[in-house]
């Protein structure tokens, strides 16, 4: 692994800066962009907020400038190359939310339909179980289980250590929390 790194070139790039419309004046404009941001987040300054707008606003418009730029460059190029396709996949956004579903064999895009075709399929992997009386099997072949004894020591001597690794409990609280010197206060 160590000759590998050694020897084998390497170079990290920003996906931020590394688009091919991405000129220096684009870069200065996101760089200025970033620092407005950080800085109204910092102050939380109605007047850094206002600026943290302006800039976000002049980034983005002057950022599709190149790019509209650069369309109308490569459609124009006679041979389509490598450098247009890379530019159409990089446009490509993908849409989110759930795809046109099938039911009664017509595709629905309403949400509603969409919503009761996929609880139909959730539901329908579930099966419905025999509600009759269960059928009675008899002595169990395994001894019962003895009682147990729940006395305050027991729960004091288990409240004065708990594990800081478990889980939380139903009070979502931690075990590190500092909730126990309040429970062992309690009568």
């Amino acid at each position: 692994m160590m000759t590998l790194n050694t020897y084998v070139p390497s170079k990290m790039t920003s996906s931020r800066h590394s688009q091919t419309w991405c000129n220096r004046f684009i870069r200065h404009l996101t760089r200025k962009k970033r620092r407005a941001y950080r800085k109204a987040r910092f102050t939380k300054s109605d007047d850094d907020w206002k600026n943290t707008g302006l800039s976000n606003r002049k980034s983005r418009n002057n950022a599709k400038q190149p790019i509209t730029h650069m369309s109308g460059t490569l459609l124009q190029i006679e041979d389509k190359s490598k450098k247009l396709f890379t530019f159409v996949r990089s446009r490509k956004c993908d849409s989110s939310g759930v795809a046109p579903l099938k039911r009664d064999g017509a595709n629905h895009v309403d949400p509603a339909t969409n919503a009761g075709k996929l609880n139909d399929q959730f539901s329908s992997v579930f099966t419905n179980e025999d509600s009759s009386p269960l059928p009675d099997l008899g002595k169990s072949p395994f001894p019962d289980a003895p009682q147990i004894q729940v006395t305050s020591n027991g729960v004091l001597k288990l409240m004065q250590r708990p594990n800081p690794h478990k889980a939380t409990g139903p009070d979502s609280l931690h075990n590190s929390s500092g909730r126990w010197p309040t429970l062992l206060s309690l009568p």
